[in-house]
């Protein structure tokens, strides 16, 4: 599944949302609790989605977090400036 071949409009459950973007079902919840993902909307009682604008919107943004997704807590937080 690559995000060009698809409208800015169509939906992406959180399960694909999470494929596509190459991450854990845990690094996709941090990053929801952060703000740090794109919107998401409740479906149905129990499905959440967004939308390939909303993912593309995500991967321009400038961001910081991404950039530490595959990093374990403990070596971000010691890292030194």
């Amino acid at each position: 599944m690559s995000a060009l071949d698809y409208s800015d409009d169509a939906t992406l459950s959180y399960k694909q949302w999470l494929k596509l973007a190459g991450i854990s079902k845990t690094s996709g919840l941090r990053l929801r609790a952060a703000g740090q993902a794109p919107r998401f909307w409740q479906i149905s009682p129990n499905r959440i989605a967004t939308t390939f604008g909303e993912h593309r919107a995500w991967l321009a943004s400038p961001d910081e977090a991404r950039c530490h997704l595959n990093e374990s807590p403990t070596r971000r937080r010691h890292r030194t400036a």
